[in-house]
């Protein structure tokens, strides 16, 4: 009977997924028979044993449309049937990437990449919510007052889990908002004795 050992993300053997059809390296474990098949959540996926502590599997694009936790199992050949222990494998979205950030009119402009729904804005530690967001461009207005961030500034898009998935940080620099000022005027009015 199988034993799937372990799926390891680093090191020698490995699975190695990507966007292409076709992925590789070995899913380590024991007992591997000849046509032994990887079932990514259930479903068979085309398989090529190396030897019996070694398999390798074709991980298509479709596959890795979603981020969640895939489980994963070996079926022994069909003459045996026997399937492997369960071994989760966590499939993840690409971090955000920034390609440029720019402020101006009191808003901050960010561009670039994976930006996924509930993504923050880090503006030097601090978390914003932005008032415009899409897969490629993120807005957040930058309040009035000493209190809102200003000058030169670290700024990173954080996604949300469980795509968590933090930017390359950039510098930009924000003008500093402060209210308008109020203007005082004098008023003197005269004296009029009754």
């Amino acid at each position: 009977m199988a034993a799937l050992e372990a799926l390891e993300k680093n090191g020698p053997y490995r699975m190695t997924i990507t966007s292409s059809s076709e992925a590789g390296g070995p899913v380590t474990g024991t007992g591997f028979e000849t046509g032994a098949e990887l079932l990514w959540n259930g479903s068979p996926r085309v398989s090529l044993v190396i030897d019996a502590t070694h398999l390798e599997a074709d991980i298509a694009a479709a596959d890795l449309t979603s981020a969640g936790t895939i489980s994963l199992t070996v079926r022994n050949s069909t003459t045996s049937g026997a399937l492997s222990n369960r071994l989760a494998f966590d499939v993840v979205s690409p971090a955000p990437s920034i390609t440029n950030a720019t402020f101006a009119q009191g808003e901050l402009h960010i561009v670039g990449s994976q930006f996924l729904p509930g993504a923050t804005v880090v503006i030097d530690g601090r978390a914003f919510q932005p008032t415009a967001l899409t897969t490629t461009s993120a807005t957040v207005p930058i309040g009035v007052g000493a209190d809102q961030p200003y000058g030169t500034v670290s700024v990173l898009v954080m996604n949300p889990r469980p795509n968590a998935g933090t930017s390359n940080v950039v510098q930009v620099t924000i003008a500093r908002n402060d209210p308008p000022q109020t203007r005082w005027f004098k008023l003197y009015l005269p004296l009029v004795l009754r």
